[in-house]
């Protein structure tokens, strides 16, 4: 099934190889729509509910901030200060990867088998040339 939606070709740079995105999508989808909700809920829990946040994090991330906190998750999580959930600005979708960019954050995700998961949170550019990555505070190798 086609999108009546329009796209266009661009490519985002994520620290090495975090990933890379796609077509980018100027409207709403059912994958970006839940992949939105993937990326808020995660980010709405990371100050209320750290154990929660983490089931939702991806294997490789998860396992990341624990060998670099020395702690398990729901006590390395809160440490890492990430923003509160802020309003969604954009989402873009590629087969199984994501982009959510809120007002505070850009959140990059993964498709598993069980849905959406975070590869990197608390993601900022550090310059307004596209050409560069993103620096992330929780990510995976």
């Amino acid at each position: 099934m086609r999108s009546q939606c329009t796209s266009r070709r661009a490519r985002v740079p994520v620290l090495a190889a975090l990933l890379a995105l796609g077509a980018v999508s100027a409207c709403s989808s059912p994958e970006a729509d839940s992949a939105s909700a993937a990326a808020t809920r995660f980010a709405t829990l990371t100050s209320r509910s750290p154990e929660r946040a983490c089931l939702l994090l991806a294997p490789q991330t998860k396992q990341e901030l624990e060998e670099s906190a020395k702690s398990d998750c729901a006590k390395a999580l809160p440490d890492e200060d990430l923003p509160e959930a802020g309003r969604v600005t954009g989402v873009d979708v590629a087969g199984d990867s994501a982009r959510v960019v809120t007002a505070s954050q850009t959140i990059f995700l993964a498709r598993f088998d069980v849905g959406w998961k975070v590869t990197a949170a608390g993601c900022k550019r550090l310059t307004t040339d596209d050409s560069r990555p993103y620096s992330c505070p929780v990510k995976g190798s």
